[in-house]
């Protein structure tokens, strides 16, 4: 591994460290139909990606998303807007 490889890895855990600390919720985790996000503000958007990291579902936040097409498994949920990014794991049953 390179210096410029465990350079990479160590910036991009530590930016994914600093964009899981929120207080912001997933509930209920697992879930089969959907999912909460609260506190959720105005004007913030949303990426679901599966584990092979392909956007499976992505649009305008609302505090309940519907999961009902996803196939089961584990997702990430990044919810962002102009100043301020979160990302979250949910599992889909």
């Amino acid at each position: 591994i390179s210096k410029i490889s465990i350079c990479s890895i160590f910036n991009e855990l530590r930016f994914r460290e600093e964009i899981e600390k929120t207080n912001l919720f997933i509930y209920p985790n697992p879930s089969s139909e959907y999912i909460k996000i609260e506190p959720l503000t105005d004007d913030v958007n949303y990426s679901i990606f599966n584990t092979l990291g392909q956007i499976v579902k992505k649009g305008r936040a609302e505090q309940i998303l519907d999961i009902t097409n996803l196939p089961n498994g584990y997702y990430q949920i990044i919810i962002f807007n102009e100043d301020e990014i979160t990302m979250k794991s949910f599992q889909k049953l």
